[in-house]
């Protein structure tokens, strides 16, 4: 369902070539109306190279997301791993991503996720991704 709802989000968006588009450069600033949040959860593929295709386009994925981290429209971010990787001096296994964001609207948060490298090179299983409205009860500043 979240598949078919992106592929009409892209349908409809410009793409996302350098920089912040216009449809959502103006998201997470204070004073202004969206005060929304949201959570997403995207688990990566399970197939063999999804970890492979994730560390190969990583960079990309970072230069892209700089600026909705710099201007706070995503609050928190990080790779999701396995319970064994948190032991000291292992290798730190992805299982996926989770992200906090503000923005206006669901249907924002859907763009910015349909347009993500992870989403486009299959490393997100974009059947499985959850985005879920927030209510934060700490601060995430």
């Amino acid at each position: 369902m979240l598949a078919s709802t992106i592929r009409n989000c892209m349908n409809r968006q410009t793409a996302f070539n350098g920089g912040i588009s216009r449809s959502i450069a103006g998201l997470g600033r204070r004073g202004d109306s969206r005060h929304h949040h949201f959570l997403v959860y995207a688990p990566d593929m399970t197939d063999g190279g999804a970890t492979q295709r994730r560390f190969a386009v990583r960079p990309k994925h970072l230069e892209k997301v700089a600026p909705l981290i710099q201007s706070r429209v995503i609050k928190v971010a990080g790779m999701t791993i396995t319970p064994e990787s948190i032991a000291e001096g292992t290798e730190k296994n992805p299982k996926g991503s989770l992200l906090i964001f503000e923005a206006d609207s669901l249907e924002e948060v859907k763009q910015i996720i349909e347009r993500d490298i992870y989403f486009t090179e299959k490393v997100w299983d974009a059947d499985k991704i959850t985005i879920l409205p927030f209510l934060p009860v700490t601060p995430l500043s």
